[in-house]
């Protein structure tokens, strides 16, 4: 029986996957003070041959700030992160007003690949230093401690993230 009636989806070089991603933010009052943060997600590829480029990974393309980016790629992957931020106080000044803040995470994932056997679930915690300035602007800096490397990553704004690897390699 022929599922795919159109010549294009009869080859077997397709690419299918999916992922998915939930995160969850609890606090006791609003405006908060102290804000819980917990994020979980995952995905499978279903295409028998894929690119390296293609391949599911967790890292700070999932959020998760203790990992480099593509460090483990697989056909499956499980991840999660918990995030506790608290604000330490404002600033009421001209120069640099709005709140400051800082967070501590904990993240791991595993990751899947045929023919390789492992039961190894990655772990990295770490340390966020947040400021907005003026509601405006978000400054962060955070640093991230997994088992075989420290990650350093800069953020102004939303998604203009610089990372920085301390791995001699």
């Amino acid at each position: 029986m022929n599922l795919y009636p159109w010549p294009e989806y009869q080859r077997q070089d397709y690419f299918s996957k999916f992922t998915s991603d939930m995160t969850i933010y609890a606090s006791l009052k609003d405006p908060a003070k102290v804000l819980a943060i917990l994020k979980v997600g995952g995905g499978r590829i279903y295409s028998k041959s894929y690119e390296y480029f293609q391949a599911l990974n967790f890292g700070p393309n999932n959020r998760l700030n203790g990992f480099r980016k593509n460090r483990y790629a697989g056909t499956s992957t499980l991840y999660g992160s918990f995030e506790l931020k608290v604000q330490l106080f404002k600033f009421n000044s001209y120069i640099l007003p709005g709140p400051l803040g800082i967070s501590a995470f904990y993240d791991a994932g595993k990751v899947w690949l045929k023919g390789v056997r492992s039961r190894t679930w990655h772990g990295a915690s770490g340390l966020v230093y947040i400021s907005c300035l003026s509601n405006l602007f978000i400054l962060s800096a955070s640093a991230g401690f997994s088992e075989n490397e420290t990650m350093y990553y800069f953020s102004v704004g939303t998604k203009i993230n610089l990372g920085f690897n301390t791995d001699p390699c």
